[in-house]
């Protein structure tokens, strides 16, 4: 069994003792809000906090990558890691609060992060009640979050407009189980060029103003020389 708490929250000992019962709280009181075939995210009040709380099945393993798995280590913790390093590099992800693995590495696991209350970037950009130059506003300061994260050598991998949460008007990025961190420049261009076309082509496909799109088109080509100069790249 694994549980870890984001060190900022080490004091909160309930909260540690709260974790071990996610899987009963999340049948019993929580509120399923997402299901696909990666697991579900319950919305979950914890002592006063409302939390989400992303579930992932056992892994099934073929046995000819059962060796390559098990050298990955946990599920879990490589995902509570990586995110938490964005986390603490600055980088608008959702803040995490803890992980509860109750069994082997290939079993289920529960992350826990903070609950953000805000719009999908689509639905933003979408809303012509609101001005052309606030939405456009809204459009810059996305685009120029994802270049930051690119930058830092840290692809999201799944940044659909609805994994993009508007907050007041800032960004905040959600769902990073498929966050990664990469060491090499190659696989970090290739990556970060998927993250703009995931995020790009799912706008194209919402009523959203091609202007717009194109405010985010702007920094969606940068220069290989500027990817990943972050410290996390050296050495």
């Amino acid at each position: 069994m694994i549980i870890q708490i984001a060190p900022e929250l080490t004091r909160v000992t309930s909260l540690r003792r709260r974790l071990a019962s996610l899987p009963s709280i999340c049948q019993g009181e929580g509120e399923l809000v997402k299901s696909d075939s990666r697991g579900h995210v319950y919305r979950v009040g914890l002592d006063n906090h409302v939390l989400a709380v992303k579930w992932f099945p056992p892994l099934w393993t073929p046995p000819s990558r059962f060796m390559r798995r098990l050298l990955k280590g946990r599920r879990g913790s490589s995902i509570w890691r990586r995110v938490r390093l964005a986390y603490c590099y600055g980088l608008p992800v959702v803040p995490p609060i803890g992980l509860y693995q109750p069994g082997p590495w290939y079993g289920e696991a529960y992350l826990v992060f903070e609950w953000i209350e805000g719009q999908p970037l689509s639905a933003v950009l979408g809303d012509h009640r609101m001005s052309f130059g606030a939405r456009s506003r809204v459009a810059a300061k996305t685009a120029a979050a994802v270049a930051r994260m690119h930058q830092a050598g840290i692809t999201h991998g799944d940044l659909k407009p609805r994994n993009v949460l508007i907050t007041a008007t800032d960004p905040t990025f959600i769902d990073p189980d498929a966050m990664r961190i990469h060491r090499f420049p190659a696989g970090l261009t290739k990556r970060a060029r998927r993250d703009w076309q995931t995020l790009v082509s799912n706008l194209n496909e919402t009523s959203v103003d091609p202007a717009l799109i194109q405010k985010i088109l702007v920094r969606a080509a940068p220069r290989e020389a500027d990817v990943g100069r972050s410290d996390l790249n050296r050495g």
